[in-house]
């Protein structure tokens, strides 16, 4: 597709190979700006607006072609030639334009509207230079189509029936979102007490129940607020009916609003799976260095890179989207959180088959949570690193 930019870059590139344009340059001119040109013979575009069509896209320019002559002597000699040099680099611009072949060819697609009327200038101060200008219209393809326009991936409904976007698995899942909770939200008073899933594809009865500290929903946020409000607490989400079934399970949550900071403690706990004999893995976020911790019983590791401010006062308010995965038959088990590598733990063994999950943190001194969660989403299997890009990208922009 041919862009503004491009017409721009094609106009520098031919006064660049040009053997006798000594400079190039673009944008508004103050007539004439003598720091701005410095070296002549010059070139000058100014864009004077564009016109879109259902076949052509066509950019107006102002086009100065100038140079500068020596006016103490024979005056009107270096005028004329002047006024003569500048005329014939403005029409070797105008042909290559219409009937060029080294930067604007016919597989360019680029073209100009001709006649085209140049007036002259003449003894302009402050480096008596003479030249041309003239307005003319760049006239390009209107390759742009409805199927090309970059949106953020959705779904797509169709009634109660969901397709998730291209590259996100589209079955064996259970999605809990906080965005429409008309249907999904069970409330005891202001205070939330079970989410059923918004889509379950897993089979059976998915529910997230609140366990400890009040959760409650924030409608200018479309968010749970999972926030600790006495230290040693619980206040997390669980499926209390029932343990993970299977060794093998991908998860996503989308939050918002947080630092590494809760009310209490300096590590905001956001996620964990646990088994009854103590085995934990879990992921909180570090407020002395702003990074992601993923721990299990061995080890703990970091994120490459900070993903919220340092200290108490800032908070994050762009959705983060982590996902994790486990599988008894790999090596690591990993947490994903932005472009590059996942944060990796060694498995040691461990298989969460029977593992208990929760969102948030399960009052033990020194950790507590306070976040907000706008979605959720667990699946019985593990997804390849590209459907996991593809599921937090639509998460995020959701």
């Amino acid at each position: 597709m041919i862009t503004y930019k491009a017409i721009i870059q094609y106009f520098d590139s031919i006064a660049d190979q040009h053997q006798q344009i000594n400079s190039f340059t673009y944008g508004e001119v103050n007539f004439f700006d003598k720091d701005k040109f410095t070296d002549y013979p010059a070139l000058h575009l100014t864009p004077t607006g564009v016109s879109i069509d259902d076949q052509v896209v066509v950019y107006g320019f102002d086009v100065i072609v100038f140079d500068r002559y020596n006016v103490e002597s024979n005056k009107m000699r270096n005028e004329a030639t002047c006024l003569s040099d500048s005329l014939l680099i403005f029409q070797d611009l105008c042909k290559e334009i219409t009937d060029g072949k080294y930067f604007i060819n016919v597989d360019t697609l680029i073209s100009m509207e001709m006649p085209v009327a140049a007036q002259p200038f003449i003894d302009t101060e402050p480096d008596n230079c003479s030249g041309w200008v003239t307005s003319f219209n760049v006239i390009t393809p209107n390759e742009s189509t409805a199927c090309n326009i970059p949106y953020y991936l959705t779904e797509i409904w169709n009634n109660k029936n969901v397709t998730l976007p291209t590259g996100v698995p589209n079955t064996d899942y259970a999605w809990f979102s906080m965005m429409d909770l008309s249907r999904n939200l069970v409330q005891s008073g202001t205070e939330m007490t079970s989410l059923n899933a918004f889509v379950d594809e897993i089979g059976g009865t998915d529910i997230l129940s609140r366990v400890g500290d009040d959760v409650k929903y924030d409608f200018s946020k479309h968010a749970l607020h999972i926030q600790t409000k006495t230290s040693a607490t619980d206040c997390y989400l669980s499926q209390l009916t029932k343990s993970l079934d299977g060794s093998r399970w991908t998860f996503f949550l989308k939050i918002k609003d947080f630092n590494g900071y809760t009310k209490h403690d300096a590590i905001n706990e956001i996620f964990k799976i646990t088994n009854r004999s103590g085995t934990e893995i879990k992921a909180f976020i570090s407020g002395s260095s702003g990074n992601i911790a993923f721990e299990s019983p061995v080890t703990t590791e970091y994120s490459a890179f900070q993903v919220t401010p340092k200290g108490s006062e800032l908070k994050r308010k762009e959705p983060l989207v982590l996902a994790f995965t486990f599988d008894s038959s790999a090596t690591y088990m990993k947490c994903f959180y932005g472009a590059g590598n996942p944060i990796q733990l060694v498995r040691s063994g461990i298989n969460i088959n029977g593992f208990d999950l929760q969102i948030g943190s399960a009052g033990i001194v020194s950790f507590s949570s306070d976040f907000y969660l706008q979605e959720f989403i667990m699946a019985p299997n593990v997804y390849t690193d590209d459907e996991i890009e593809a599921t937090r990208e639509w998460l995020k922009y959701r």
